[in-house]
């Protein structure tokens, strides 16, 4: 078989693939495992805003928030921070964590991410009305008008749910989850 006869066989057997999962979810691998708790890389926040609620064990970034962490970025209108442990304040101020587990330092068990989120990695981006990560499943969950690019194929559907320690994906989607292929995108290794 001759490698354009090749190449086209592969691409329609992938489009059979797709075309036979069900129509209201669709499952593949993203690059989005660099962002999560598990990462090594320190997370930098910017914002507009930030209004620090201890009591609550909330910190709430407002206006044009920034994160970074490795390869990862991720923006947002907002961005809710809920931490567990260590709330305890001195002259107003919220304690450091601690680098130790167990010392009073705070750990953070979710991110809720609302309005124009778009998250990034690599060569992937996703977009979204509002997303929510949980630290302790490293699970990110997109919600509303949900859009993954890569290069120029693109994924639509409702909601989006991502292992960031796997990288494995699921778009799904009320009415139909719709796919955007274009043959020969994916550039080979030379």
């Amino acid at each position: 078989m001759t490698g354009t006869r090749l190449r086209l066989f592969l691409s329609a057997l992938l489009f059979a693939a797709v075309a036979a999962a069900p129509a209201s979810a669709q499952t593949f691998e993203t690059g989005f495992s660099g962002l999560g708790g598990e990462s090594e890389d320190p997370i930098q926040i910017e914002s507009d805003e930030l209004e620090v609620r201890d009591q609550e064990g909330i910190a709430v970034f407002d206006g044009n928030v920034v994160v970074v962490q490795g390869e990862s970025r991720m923006r947002s209108a907002k961005l809710i921070v809920h931490y567990d442990g260590g709330g305890q304040a001195t002259d107003g101020a919220a304690q450091p964590a601690s680098d130790e587990a167990g010392e009073g330092g705070q750990q953070i068990s979710r991110l809720e991410i609302i309005g124009n989120v778009v998250v990034t990695s690599k060569d992937q981006t996703a977009t979204g009305d509002r997303g929510d990560v949980d630290m302790k499943t490293n699970m990110l969950e997109l919600n509303g008008n949900v859009t993954l690019t890569q290069g120029p194929n693109i994924v639509n559907g409702d909601k989006l749910v991502v292992n960031l320690d796997t990288g494995h994906a699921r778009v799904l989607s009320d009415s139909r989850v719709r796919v955007l292929l274009v043959p020969n995108s994916a550039k080979q290794p030379q």
